[in-house]
C-alpha cells in the first residue's frame, strides 16, 4: 500500500463532489487505475517485470495506451474490473467538471495485481493484448 493524497473532483454527469487520490505531476513511469464502478483505485508501475513484459508483446505502432492494457489486465477490485482514467464513485461516469481541486486528505492505494493475466503463456497474453489494441477496453 502507498498512501497518496486525495484531491476534490465533480462528476459532469450526477453533479456531486468526491475525493479521489491522485499521484500528481511528477510521478514517472506510475498512474492510478480505477474500478469501473468508481469505488477502488490500485496503482500500477511500467517498470515491473509483468509490465516488460506486456510492452514487449505491444504493437510497435499501437497509439493505445500500456495503461489501458494492463488496466484490462490486472486483476479485479472487489470483483469489479479496472479501467484507466478516472470515475465518479457515485454513478460511475467518467466525466467530470473538475479533477485535482483543494487536497481532502490521503488514501492508502494498493499496487494493482496480475495474478491470473501473469499465468498465461506468451502466446495467450499477447492475444489478450492483441484484442485490447484492436477492440479497446469495455466501457
Amino acid at each position: 500500500m502507498t498512501e497518496i493524497t486525495l484531491f476534490e473532483a465533480q462528476c459532469a454527469h450526477c453533479r456531486r463532489h468526491f475525493a479521489h487520490p491522485d499521484l500528481g505531476d511528477f510521478v514517472y513511469g506510475e498512474i492510478l487505475l480505477c474500478t469501473r464502478d468508481g469505488q477502488h483505485h490500485a496503482r500500477v508501475s511500467a517498470f515491473t517485470p509483468f509490465s516488460k513484459r506486456v510492452e514487449a508483446l505491444m504493437s510497435p505502432n499501437d497509439d493505445r495506451s500500456l495503461w489501458s492494457i494492463l488496466a484490462s489486465l490486472a486483476d479485479p477490485v472487489s470483483g469489479v474490473p479496472l479501467t484507466f482514467g478516472l470515475r465518479c464513485p457515485h454513478c460511475a461516469s467518467g466525466q467530470m467538471v473538475y479533477w485535482g481541486g483543494k487536497r481532502a486528505g490521503v488514501i492508502d492505494v494498493p499496487e494493482a495485481t496480475f495474478t491470473d493475466a501473469a499465468a498465461l503463456s506468451d502466446e495467450e497474453l499477447g492475444r489478450r493484448v492483441a484484442a485490447v489494441e484492436r477492440n479497446g477496453l469495455p466501457s
